[in-house]
């Protein structure tokens, strides 16, 4: 099987160690990265000890890489999602199966699975999902994802991963998309505890509040109440949650100190769930439906309040 990757974040190539196939291409709008890897035969500048196949190619161009996959894995941050699937439409066999691995929502508070379906044939776009940090994927630990999607599709990329991914399959696409950015976001409120100096009670009671809130979230939005407690929701809410690796995690941690430039470490690095919480607070309002913790999250990231307020909500009977 032909596999083609989208994307070269520490992520998209720690996939690397954790998937078979005949043939393996990566995309990658860097010329640096191309010349590096042509260089060295790896990437050691974004990730180290990943397990390279042997002809593996890494390129800019994308008809080169997914003209003849079966498989192509979409590994971009959510912003560029769509602009990706726009480039890969013209390359596309037939029988080509999609997988996005981005997490997030797209501008507007659209689910990415809506912005796709205008654009690639729906029943054969998978979604996958779940707590898979790149440090513990690039060890090949035992990890579980979510795919969902199409079941006859499914079925037809089971054999692509190694035998360490295990691989829970559902139906239910906005209910592992929207529990995919849910988690960035509340990862920022995790920080925000964690930079107040509250201990670890206290993180895993504000995790246990935001189970119900954010199933509440996934059954007005669409999806199956049950993905909160998939792998994708509470699975990778908790690590996302605990995980000081974590970029929005991070920037929790920066906005709980009232000296950091918050926009200054926003355009450094990527955090997903900033721009997600944007999102979801658009939908929330759009339905008219009141999120306590969602909102108090966007009142101290957005509108500045004092990040002490998440407390107060959490106890808050």
């Amino acid at each position: 099987m032909n596999i083609a990757i989208i994307g070269t974040g520490a992520f998209s190539l720690s996939i690397l160690n954790n998937i078979k196939g005949d043939a393996i291409k990566i995309w990658t709008e860097s010329k640096d990265v191309v010349a590096e890897y042509k260089k060295t035969k790896k990437l050691d500048s974004i990730i180290k000890k990943v397990n390279f196949p042997k002809g593996t190619i890494v390129s800019n161009d994308m008809a080169e890489v997914v003209s003849d996959a079966n498989v192509i894995l979409v590994l971009t941050a959510s912003k560029f999602v769509v602009d990706v699937c726009k480039d890969i439409k013209p390359y596309l066999g037939k029988k080509t199966i999609v997988i996005i691995g981005s997490k997030g929502l797209l501008e507007g508070g659209v689910l990415i699975h809506d912005g796709i379906k205008r654009i690639l044939p729906s029943k054969r776009v998978l979604y996958m999902s779940g707590p898979s940090y790149s440090g513990d994927l690039i060890k090949c630990d035992p990890i579980g994802l979510n795919i969902a999607g199409d079941l006859d599709i499914l079925n037809q990329v089971k054999g692509i991963f190694n035998d360490n991914i295990y691989i829970d399959y559902t139906e239910d696409i906005d209910g592992i998309l929207l529990s995919g950015a849910m988690k960035n976001v509340f990862a920022i409120g995790a920080g925000i505890l964690d930079g107040l100096k509250y201990g670890q009670s206290t993180k895993y009671f504000y995790i246990t509040r935001l189970t119900f809130e954010m199933r509440k979230i996934i059954r007005n939005l669409g999806g199956y109440r049950e993905s909160m407690y998939s792998l994708a929701g509470l699975g990778d809410l908790m690590l996302t949650c605990s995980m000081k690796e974590s970029r929005n995690y991070e920037l929790g941690k920066e906005i709980a100190s009232s000296k950091k430039d918050i926009q200054k470490y926003i355009e450094n690095n990527t955090t997903e769930g900033y721009f997600a919480l944007a999102c979801l607070n658009e939908l929330e309002n759009s339905k008219k439906v009141n999120y306590p913790i969602l909102n108090t999250l966007y009142r101290i990231v957005y509108e500045g309040e004092d990040p002490k307020t998440l407390v107060t909500v959490l106890t808050k009977k």
